[in-house]
């Protein structure tokens, strides 16, 4: 005759019911690892909102003080301290090649940081750095998200119905380094 053995205490599985109770523990867990990285990004975006509001405000100030854009600033090096390259005073941060402004690396474009932070303007930019990065040493402040910062250009965009003269304007961009590895 066979007998049916029970399974003592020690070797009962989970039931469905502590099994449910995992499952929901582990779901809380996932959870709130996802909606805390939703919050940092959120900080990180208002971060850098605030970044452009000071970037601005450090423009108009400086207009109003030289009366000049900065970068663009043609007195620089002898009415700002520091070691600033002076602008070439055309209203227009960058260098005019035919009719149009180009963005050639370490001209008026990073110079424009350059004047703001020798203006005591801005901070989190180092006077005459090195280019190609953003923060660390380099002309470009650096923002909240990770291997990104702002860079000055003069630039044409698409504007239905006006002449190209009326399309074209200064852009503050944030975007990410190309050379950095994230």
């Amino acid at each position: 005759m066979l007998g049916i053995t029970h399974a003592s205490a020690a070797q009962r599985g989970f039931t469905l019911i502590e099994m449910s109770i995992v499952l929901v523990i582990i779901g809380l867990i996932i959870g709130g690892i996802l909606k805390g990285q939703e919050i940092i990004e959120s900080s990180r975006q208002k971060n850098v909102i605030t970044q452009i509001d000071a970037v601005r405000s450090a423009v108009n100030t400086f207009a109003d003080k030289y009366n000049a854009l900065p970068g663009d600033y043609g007195s620089a090096a002898t009415r700002i301290s520091g070691n600033l390259v002076d602008g070439d005073d055309s209203g227009i941060i960058g260098e005019v090649i035919g009719d149009l402004e180009t963005a050639p690396a370490d001209a008026e474009q990073d110079d424009f940081f350059n004047h703001l932070s020798g203006a005591e303007l801005l901070s989190g930019t180092t006077i005459n750095g090195a280019t190609g990065g953003f923060g660390d040493g380099n002309a470009w402040p650096a923002v909240a998200i990770p291997a990104a910062g702002m860079t000055m250009m003069y630039g044409q965009h698409s504007l239905t119905g006006a002449t190209a003269a009326q399309r074209r304007s200064h852009w503050l961009r944030v975007h990410k380094n190309p050379t950095t590895a994230i």
